[in-house]
């Protein structure tokens, strides 16, 4: 692997990554019991848009979401050669 390249995972492994990296970041600015709120309205129908309305520090849909979360994985790490930081707090928090 070339310095600075990310390696290649397969498709179900990615997901794994990215879907834990969110759920981090969102206990990290709203806590556990949000991130349980939010898994269990989405589980039971209600939009993604809808139960991010109600976060304290969370963008409001899920597009600022994904934005917010990518400046977040750069910021702890995830960057070319980096690490992603998944446990930390975003900086300032």
């Amino acid at each position: 692997m070339r310095r600075g390249k990310a390696p290649r995972l397969p498709a179900a492994a990615l997901f794994d990554a990215q879907a834990l990296s969110v759920a981090e970041y969102v206990m990290a600015r709203e806590g556990a019991r949000y991130f349980g709120e939010l898994a269990r309205r989405v589980r039971a129908g209600e939009p993604v848009d809808s139960v991010l309305a109600g976060a304290r520090s969370l963008p409001r849909s899920v597009a600022g979401l994904d934005d917010s979360w990518r400046a977040w994985v750069a910021d702890v790490g995830g960057g070319p050669g980096g690490r992603p930081g998944i446990s930390r707090a975003p900086r300032g928090r």
